[in-house]
């Protein structure tokens, strides 16, 4: 059985059929929607995914805040997950590494 090392998870396709379609998969670490999540957007017809942790958004008084974000370019399944994994495992530490480089994060008015 593997480890679960998120709450859980929610996947949606975006786009038209003539337009660039995404699968978007997020992972989310805390009850909110709004909290810390692993966002994992793959660009159909293509060999690139997007890997970001974020936090904050429409609901929370936080602007939506991307700590860490990398692409890969024809990733396997095994480097994909490891890197969802790491961002999971470390969120806390990402984020708040990520807030002291930025600055403060703004609230919205």
């Amino acid at each position: 059985m593997k480890e679960k090392y998120y709450l859980f998870k929610e996947e949606k396709e975006i786009g038209s059929r003539k337009k660039v379609r995404v699968r978007k998969t997020v992972y989310f670490l805390q009850e909110i929607k709004d909290g810390y999540r692993v966002e994992v957007n793959r660009i159909l017809y293509s060999n690139v995914v997007e890997v970001s942790l974020m936090f904050g958004g429409d609901v929370s008084q936080v602007k939506q805040f991307t700590a860490v974000s990398e692409v890969l370019l024809n990733p396997t399944k095994d480097q994909l997950e490891s890197l969802v994994k790491k961002y999971c495992a470390n969120a806390g530490v990402l984020i708040n590494e990520a807030i002291n480089k930025r600055g403060s994060v703004k609230h919205k008015s």
